[in-house]
Order: structure tokens, then sequence, then C-alpha cells
């Protein structure tokens, strides 16, 4: 569960896993970093979301009024709903419009809009794609409740991936992979929804994919049948995959300029 720094760089929202007995429990805290004094926000967050589902921080509005939370879970299954917390009560809702909104759901950079993808695909017995939902990455904004399809791809025999966003928020990057590997990454202008060039060659399970400062995107996923965890970096001027890293377990939280 990433932390989520808020619009005033000073105060991280994150996740307080509590194990007991009883069973593991998630309450909501902020910290702020530069005088290290904690809260918590909101205590119990499992309360909101049927079990085995569990809230975590998804960003901050661009006031810094509210954090917004998704449901996640380690089950396979993917929970629908965004909810957010007042960021000085912790006072608890549902965001109006966001019941269709999945766990690959991402915040836009000014706090205003998520964009998600309602890609919902299994795999049968045989091994074949069985697609229940169009392909579709969906652009919702959090003040109107209003959602909008910026991008329906065909790909009968290829997974949609979470979209992620451009630094400046204008374009949504996506990737699009088979059964074990990504093939390539597509984008959108999410102004008017004209298709960006794709980006080939990727070749491996992404696991996360981040647009970067200076039009590069960062991924990490497991090539083939490797055993670590590889980070590698697209710069479009290039044309060319740079692996950074290489470990056991890496999650992409953020950039720095």
């Amino acid at each position: 569960m990433a932390p989520r720094i808020g619009p005033d760089g000073r105060t991280v929202a994150y996740a307080l896993v509590r194990r007991s007995r009883d069973g593991d429990g998630v309450d909501l805290g902020l910290l702020d970093v530069e005088s290290g004094a904690r809260r918590i926000l909101a205590q119990r967050l499992e309360r909101h979301v049927e079990s085995p589902f569990i809230l975590e921080p998804l960003g901050w509005s661009g006031d810094g009024a509210v954090v917004y939370l998704v449901a996640r879970c380690d089950c396979g299954a993917q929970p629908r709903g965004l909810y957010g917390a007042d960021a000085l009560t912790g006072e608890f809702v549902a965001v109006q419009g966001a019941d269709q909104v999945s766990g690959s759901v991402t915040l836009a950079p000014d706090g205003t809009r998520v964009a998600y993808a309602t890609d919902d695909i299994s795999i049968d017995a045989g091994g074949d794609l069985q697609r229940q939902w169009p392909n579709r990455v969906v652009v919702l904004d959090l003040a109107s409740s209003s959602a909008r399809v910026v991008a329906e791809p065909d790909l009968p025999d290829r997974f949609l991936g979470p979209p992620t966003w451009s630094p400046d928020g204008t374009r949504l990057a996506f990737d699009l992979g088979g059964h074990s590997a990504v093939d390539s990454i597509s984008s959108v202008d999410v102004r008017d929804g004209s298709a960006l060039p794709v980006i080939e060659g990727a070749a491996m399970a992404a696991q996360q994919l981040a647009w970067l400062p200076g039009d590069r995107f960062a991924m990490s996923g497991r090539p083939g049948s490797a055993v670590d965890i590889v980070l590698r970096i697209w710069d479009i001027a290039g044309g060319i995959w740079i692996e950074i890293d290489r470990a056991p377990a890496i999650e992409i939280i953020g950039w720095y300029r």
C-alpha cells in the first residue's frame, strides 16, 4: 500500500494495517513530513467494504480537502467503487457516479478526475480469454460525476492494463498485453480522444506503468520466466527501453524532477 503525498508536499496519507486475533483491519493515517506528527484520520476502513476487500489511499483532491480511497484485494476479483475521506474530519463517503470504478483506477495529477479500465477478463479452463466487459478506458469527473469513454481499443485477444496519466493531465497511457507479456503501450489524448503513437517491445508482464516528465515511461514487471521484478525506463526520444534495476519486489510510488 503505497503512501500518497498531498498537494501541499508535506502531508502524506497512508494505510496502517492492524493485526489482531479477530482479523486484520486498516486505518487511514496522515503524516506531517516536516514535524513528524502523525494522526489517525479514519479507523476501521474495512467497515465500508465487504471482506476480503480492503481500502487503501489512491490520492488527494487538488485542494487537499479529500483523500480518495479505492478497494483492492489479492483474491483476483475486481472490487468496484471509489470513496473519499474528509482530510480534516475523517468523514467517509462514497463518490457519486463511481460505482463502476475498479481497482485499476488512477487519479489525475490535479485530483479532479479519475481514469479506469472497464476491462474484466477471465481465462477459462481451455486457456481462452473470456471478456465480460467492453474494453474501454473511462474518465470520471469527480465534481460533476460525469463519465465518458476516451478510448475503446479493438483488442479481442489482449488485456487492457490500468491507465496512467501524463504529468500535465492531458493524456492517458495503458499497456496492451496477452496472457503473460505486454506487447505495446498505447496512449490517448483525453481532450479529444485522438490516439497517439504506440510504443512496441516492452516484452514483459507489467505490474505498474508510470508516465514520467519529459515523455518517458517507467514500467515494472517480470520478463519471461525471470524471478526478479525489473524496472525499465522508456525514453520516447531515444526509442529504447533502459533497465534501471531488478529486485524481488519493486513498487513505483512517484517521481521527482
